[in-house]
């Protein structure tokens, strides 16, 4: 039965690494739904977090094959209830809009969304939440035509220790 897994690889940053790892998924024909790659808490070491939905014996032999390659430090995944979660939505809709709108107002403070900035043009805001509110929220603004939306970083940590997490692949 395939399911959401992240997983998440510590490596250096080396050209053509994300090619690899993106390639050992393509072969398997599994479609990434988000990827984010940054630095981590460790210097010198950025941090892969790969979403896909595949089955956990799949999940197993994908690990091992990322931990195969070269430049890799480590490589780990998890079924998706098994971490905290957390994904920024960024908004931008024309200024004179939001000046006209209490609906607008309205729906912003019941989401807990924070303004980022204000030009005359335009006017930014920011969501961050879990997949579900941030969903919510997009659906919410369908009402509002002239609203872009660009939805950022996910954000992923294990909910316990990766080496004794029943639901960690390694």
């Amino acid at each position: 039965m395939n399911e959401f897994h992240t997983f998440t690889v510590f490596s250096e940053n080396y050209p053509g690494l994300l090619s690899r790892i993106a390639n050992i998924f393509t072969r398997r024909k599994i479609n990434i739904e988000s990827l984010t790659v940054s630095g981590s808490e460790y210097d010198g070491i950025h941090r892969f977090q790969i979403l896909v939905r595949v089955d956990p014996e799949k999940a197993q032999k994908i690990v091992r094959q990322i931990q195969k390659q070269v430049d890799v430090f480590d490589a780990f995944a998890y079924k998706v209830g098994g971490t905290m979660e957390q994904q920024t939505q960024l908004f931008r809709l024309p200024t004179n809009h939001l000046l006209e709108s209490r609906d607008m107002k309205r729906l912003f403070n019941a989401h807990d969304v924070k303004l980022v900035a204000v030009n005359p043009d335009y006017s930014y805001f920011e969501k961050s939440g879990a997949d579900s509110e941030t969903h919510q929220m997009v659906e919410e603004m369908q009402a509002f035509s002239d609203v872009e939306h660009v939805r950022s970083v996910r954000s992923t940590f294990p909910k316990s220790d990766a080496h004794f997490a029943q639901e960690t692949y390694r």
